[in-house]
């Protein structure tokens, strides 16, 4: 396989993963400002804790947390955080907020809950997107410098 196809193969890539990361950022900011907009506040209470192993990602803390919506309904979300952390114990009381029309889309309302999934995100889509854009416009410059360094490996 030529480098040149091998380039075309690795921006395409690039660029699709930098859409679907901005995509998903994009969606959590929005879920994040229908509930500061529209959320109904309450008090949860944590009922589990578990670590769960993700392939690559490393530890995962999930949080089940119970709450009660103002009609009484009993509600179980659970919460994921990348760092194996525990900074909330079983029983304790937390601040809730969810969305009156869907008692599911609830969160742990705390800036640190809030946020630091938009800023990963966020964070993924630009890197993302840079890489991207570097490819792009210096696609001339970077198949000239794989085809002079590398034309003698065969890439197939």
């Amino acid at each position: 396989m030529k480098p040149r196809i091998i380039l075309i193969y690795l921006t395409i890539f690039v660029t699709v993963c930098a859409l679907v990361s901005l995509g998903f950022s994009v969606s959590h900011i929005t879920d994040i400002i229908k509930l500061k907009r529209n959320g109904i506040v309450t008090i949860g209470t944590v009922k589990s804790i578990r670590t769960q192993y993700v392939h690559e990602g490393g530890p995962v803390t999930v949080y089940n947390i119970e709450f009660r919506t103002i009609e009484g309904a009993k509600i179980d979300i659970t919460n994921q955080f990348s760092v194996n952390d525990k900074r909330y114990k079983i029983g304790e009381k937390v601040e809730v907020f969810y969305l009156e029309n869907d008692s599911t889309n609830a969160r742990i309302k705390s800036y640190r809950e809030t946020y630091e999934t938009i800023f990963l995100s966020s964070l993924m889509a630009i890197l993302l997107m840079s890489l991207s854009g570097v490819l792009i416009f210096n696609f001339k410059r970077i198949e000239t410098f794989l085809t002079k360094n590398f034309s003698s490996i065969d890439f197939s």
